[in-house]
């Protein structure tokens, strides 16, 4: 049976408990819940046949810390012959896997312009690049300080190449690895032809010898979200969860191990560009200010 009205959407469904085993719920708007496969051992003592109830709010419950006003709300609930919720939880290695949607109304705003080639000048949390030009770029990144690599020094957390020869990903970092951190700090370098040949097929990490120009502009999009479930006092929690890579603009993938009422969150970050360290370093360098809880 399913109950589809504009503000929720809701299916029930009886089902054997074997079948739950990896079993996807699928709900409107790209929605789904897909359950582990230890599932089965989890609800063996109970009744072998269940009632699902499958539920997605348009809109989630809002929240100034968490950002959900662009999110929807869903859940997944299972049921014994008498209506009782059957408890279910599960292990970080079986986790229960979400995609929650946002708001279909949502607006992206464009990529950022870097106007970096005017300059003349020696020189991602989700990021998002989109170069101008047929170039090859290395991005290096580090948490609450200025990242510095060269010949004589490796200050870095991370790093990735973006390369023209490539069909590039974006740079994700989920939130057990921003956790802790109040800053995020990057650094841009273009890459030289030689260093693009040689760093792009043998995915290396290039040592940055002479100081290179920016010979073109790039546009760039920075953006955080985050995974939220609903405690028993109506509040909206993220401890335990797991933001997972397929995130993008449109939809949150989280990871739980546990069932209950679940949002997302979703800011797209202001970039605060440091032209001091831009004309005297051989990275164009930009920090991201987490003054928002990190994801």
């Amino acid at each position: 049976m399913i109950i589809d009205t504009p503000e929720t959407f809701v299916s029930f469904e009886v089902l054997s408990i074997e079948s739950l085993s990896n079993k996807s719920i699928k709900q409107v708007g790209r929605a789904e819940i897909h359950l582990p496969s230890n599932v089965t051992s989890s609800l063996e003592n109970n009744s072998p046949v269940c009632l699902v109830r499958s539920m997605m709010e348009r809109l989630a419950i809002y929240d100034t810390n968490t950002n959900t006003n662009l999110s929807t709300m869903i859940s997944l609930t299972i049921l014994d012959r008498n209506g009782n919720e059957i408890p279910f939880e599960t292990t970080k290695q079986n986790p229960i896997r979400l995609i929650i949607p946002r708001d279909p109304n949502v607006v992206i705003p464009p990529m950022i312009y870097h106007n970096v080639s005017t300059f003349n000048s020696y020189h991602n949390q989700t990021f998002h690049y989109h170069f101008v030009n047929n170039l090859s770029y290395l991005l290096i990144y580090k948490f609450d300080q200025i990242p510095r690599l060269n010949r004589s020094m490796n200050e870095i957390d991370g790093w990735k190449l973006f390369c023209s020869s490539l069909r590039n990903s974006p740079l994700f970092l989920d939130n057990q690895q921003t956790i802790g951190h109040r800053t995020f700090v990057f650094g841009l370098r273009e890459l030289t032809s030689s260093e693009s040949n040689e760093s792009c097929s043998n995915e290396t990490l290039p040592i940055p010898i002479d100081p290179v120009h920016f010979t073109s502009d790039y546009q760039t999009r920075i953006y955080t979200s985050g995974c939220y479930y609903l405690n028993k006092q109506n509040q909206w929690k993220s401890d335990g969860l797991v933001v997972g890579s397929k995130t993008n603009h449109y939809e949150t993938e989280c990871f739980s191990t546990h069932l209950t009422k679940f949002a997302s969150g979703f800011v797209i970050l202001p970039e605060i560009i440091d032209w001091n360290y831009v004309f005297n370093n051989d990275f164009g360098t930009l920090m991201i200010n987490e003054s928002i809880p990190p994801r």
